[in-house]
C-alpha cells in the first residue's frame, strides 16, 4: 500500500508491501510531473504491444464463455440452450440455420456470415420469443 504525503514544493510517497521493505521516495514537483508521464507512456505501450493477442474481455476466439456477440472474434456469443452457458461460435455459412441479428446480442443460432442474408420470419412474436430462425442465402444467387 502506498501513502503520499505533502510537504510544500515536494511529494513523499511511502511504500508499505508485504513482499518489499518500506521505501521513501522525496521528489520535487517537477520530477514528479516527468516520472508520472514517462510511467503512463510505459503503460501505454505495453499496453499496445498486447493488442493483437486474444483478449480477456474482448476479441476472444471461438468456445471461449461470452455475455455478447460484440465480444468474440466471429460476432457470434451462441447458447446452446435455456440454461447453458454462451461461447462464441463461427457465423452461419450458406444454407445454414441462421437468426437475424438482435439487439439482445446472444443466440440460438448465428448470424449469416459477411455477404449473407438470413431468411426468417420477422415478426415481434419471434424476436421476442427467439424462434424466428431463417436459412443464410447469397442474396446475389438466382434460387428463387
Amino acid at each position: 500500500m502506498a501513502d503520499l504525503l505533502y510537504s510544500p514544493g515536494t511529494l513523499l510517497c511511502t511504500c508499505s508491501c508485504p513482499e518489499s521493505p518500506r521505501r521513501v521516495l522525496w521528489l520535487p514537483y517537477g520530477q514528479m510531473a516527468s516520472a508520472l508521464l514517462l510511467l503512463l507512456l510505459l503503460s501505454l505501450a505495453s499496453a499496445r504491444s498486447f493488442s493483437h493477442q486474444r483478449g480477456i474481455i474482448l476479441n476472444l476466439d471461438n468456445g471461449e464463455l461470452c455475455l455478447q456477440s460484440a465480444q468474440c472474434k466471429s460476432s457470434c456469443c451462441h447458447k446452446t440452450g435455456v440454461l447453458s452457458l454462451a461461447r462464441c461460435a463461427n457465423r452461419a455459412a450458406e444454407n445454414q440455420e441462421c437468426s437475424p441479428k438482435s439487439i439482445y446480442g446472444v443466440y440460438y443460432k448465428c448470424p449469416c456470415e459477411n455477404g449473407l442474408t438470413c431468411e426468417a420470419d420477422k415478426s415481434i412474436v419471434g424476436s421476442i420469443t427467439n424462434t424466428n430462425y431463417g436459412i443464410c442465402q447469397d442474396p446475389g444467387s438466382s434460387s428463387k
